[in-house]
Order: structure tokens, then sequence, then C-alpha cells
């Protein structure tokens, strides 16, 4: 049996990419585009065009689904990115049935549980949304600064409350999972999750349900053997090797981060579920499987190229120019120069001592 962390890190590439610093620049500045085009459309007479296939560059910048109804909210009739619907759900604002929850964080930031069923739909799981945007419509925005900050902000708080995020998670997947959704997609539609895969799922909302009550009991994820990690979409997408940049990849307006729990190392999590654990981890990978083969035409490999951006790379990317483990590597070679340093100072201070007792002596020796 291939191992889950393999299976998910492999899923993860497919589907995500960290673009280079001077790709980030790129799309800062495309950002601008959009905002302007979003001025552009608001200020004129006629407003946005929903007619799908609409050859108007401006409308595309604004979200891939502008042609769908205002009252969807992905792209409102307003243009205003606190209309959106998962600015509403951030504020605790209900819309089409879907009610408001989840946690509150610094700046209007949020997480909500998304909608639809984790892993067996197109959902990773637990949104982050921007509930107050001030305009903003995605992550990156205006200058570097301001596009590291939020970014700093959001992986900050989803750490800080990482047990908290994984509990809406899991109890989402077991809701899923039990007879009142009775497996379905969307809880508002009939459509339902394969019948085959019925008993892989539950295994799966078994699985995470055993991970939880060990975090209950003090553990951390990591020791669990579960990691995370946090994407968004933007006006780029990856392509045989190069970075596209040019109309919007996302559907909502404003920014928000999807958050992806996935296995991290195997044996740690064998020994948390103990018994059976091959057979949960064998469905766990089916699931998986299957949510990438769902994935793929939309937003990984299989189709047009990887649609998403892997927040927690770029975030290492902006603070310390690559991975975590340099930062640490960094932290020890500063250190080291500053002992360096003092070390050489104490031995000119010695010298310098030792050379002014020669001069007395010398002195008092010209006297006698």
């Amino acid at each position: 049996m291939s191992l889950a962390s393999n299976v998910d890190r492999k899923s993860i590439n497919s589907m995500s990419f960290c673009p280079s610093p001077n790709e980030v620049e790129t799309l800062i500045e495309m950002s601008k585009n959009a905002e302007k085009a979003r001025q552009n459309i608001k200020n004129s007479d006629i407003g946005i065009n929903r007619t799908p296939g609409d050859n108007s560059q401006e409308q595309k910048l604004l979200s891939k689904l502008y042609f769908l109804p205002g009252q969807y909210n992905l792209c409102p009739d307003s243009l205003e990115p606190d209309d959106t619907i998962l600015a509403k759900l951030g504020r605790g604002s209900t819309s089409g049935g879907v009610g408001p929850g989840g946690l509150q964080g610094p700046d209007g930031l949020r997480v909500i549980n998304d909608r639809n069923m984790p892993l067996g739909s197109t959902s990773c799981g637990p949104n982050g949304v921007l509930a107050t945007t001030n305009g903003r419509m995605n992550l990156f925005y205006s200058d570097m600064g301001s596009t590291k900050k939020l970014l700093d902000q959001y992986i900050s708080f989803r750490d800080e409350n990482l047990h908290e995020i994984f509990g809406m998670y899991v109890t989402k997947i077991q809701t899923m999972a039990g007879e009142d959704n009775a497996m379905k997609l969307n809880p508002e539609k009939p459509e339902t999750l394969s019948v085959d895969l019925h008993d892989d799922y539950r295994n799966v909302a078994a699985m995470f349900g055993k991970i939880n009550e060990a975090l209950s009991s003090g553990m951390s994820l990591s020791q669990c053997g579960i990691s995370c990690n946090s994407f968004c979409q933007t006006w780029c997408l990856k392509q045989r090797g190069n970075v596209l940049v040019g109309e919007a990849q996302f559907s909502v307006m404003s920014p928000h981060f999807q958050t992806r729990f996935y296995v991290g190392d195997d044996a740690n999590v064998k020994q948390i579920i103990g018994a059976n654990s091959d057979e949960l981890l064998k469905s766990y990978i089916k699931i998986i499987e299957h949510f990438d083969s769902i994935m793929a035409p939309d937003y990984g490999n299989g189709g047009g190229g990887a649609a998403f951006v892997n927040l927690d790379k770029l975030h290492d990317q902006f603070n310390s120019g690559g991975s975590s483990k340099k930062v640490k590597r960094g932290g020890k070679r500063k250190t080291r120069r500053r002992r360096r340093t003092k070390k050489k100072k104490r031995r000119r201070k010695k010298k310098t001592r030792k050379k002014r007792k020669k001069r007395k002596r010398r002195r008092r020796t010209k006297k006698n």
C-alpha cells in the first residue's frame, strides 16, 4: 500500500505552486489593473454585463464567474468585495441558506466551514475569509507590504487556532457522512458521493475522529501525523513550468483561503488510530485519489494547470527567501558570528591592556 503522506504530497503538488518573487510583483500589478477595472465598470452607465463569454477583459479580472447572476454574490451587482457571499458569512450574515459561524481573528479575518462535502466534492475544508475588505479583492494587492501583511496575519491566525479549525473540519466530515446529510456533496442538492465510496468516507470520518480525540488529550497535530496547508486563487495559472498571469482564476471577488489538512507522517497517524489503521488509511487514500480526479479538470495538472497558490510556501519565501530550515540555520549563523565578534573584542582588549602595562613598565625603568 502506498504511503498516505506520499499520496497527499503528490495531490497538493498537482494543484498548487509558489510564484517566484518576480511573479508576485506581476500579480500585484495585476491587482491594480483589476481595481481600475472594478472602478471603471462601477462608474459606467451599463455596469457589469452578465453575458457568458463577454469579450471585456475588465470583467474577466473580477471573477471567472462574473457572468453568473449577482444574487449568488460571487461577483455581486454592487461590485463591492464586502458584498460577496464569503465576506457576508464571515460577518455572520446569512445568504442562500448558508448559515453563519466560524472563528474570529484580527482585522476582519475569520475561518468558516465550507458548505460542501470536504474531499468528496471539490471542497478542501474550512475557508479563511476577510470579512471586512475595504475594497480589497484578493491576497495580492497594492504593494508587496500589504500583500505580505495579510498573508502573515492569516497564517498566524490559522496556526494559533489550528486545533479548533481541525475540529471544525472533522465535525463537517462526520456530519456529511451522517444519516441527515446522507453523503450529499452539497447539503442543499440531491447529488451524493458515489455509493462505492460511502464506506471509505465513513472510515475517513472515523480516522479523523480518533485524531481529534487525541488532540483533546493534549497532543499536537504534528504528533498525530497531521499537517496543514492553505491555498488561494488569484490571476495566475501554472502550465508546463510557466506561470501565466491574466484572467481571474477565483470565483469569489474577496480575499479567501482554502485550508487542507493532510497526512504528514503515516507512522504517527497509525499510532494514534491504532486497530485497523491499515484499513482506515487505505480508505483515506481512495478518497484522496477521488478528490484528485474531480479537482484535476478545473484546478489541477490534469486540466489547464495548477490553479492554487501554495500559501505556506509563499509565506516561507516572503519571510526567509526559502524554506523554514534556512531561517533556523541563518539564526545559528548569526549567533556564531556574534560570538566570534565578542571573542575578537575580548582579545583586542587583552592585547591593549598588555601593551599599556608594557609601556608603564618601560616608563618606570627609564625613571629609575
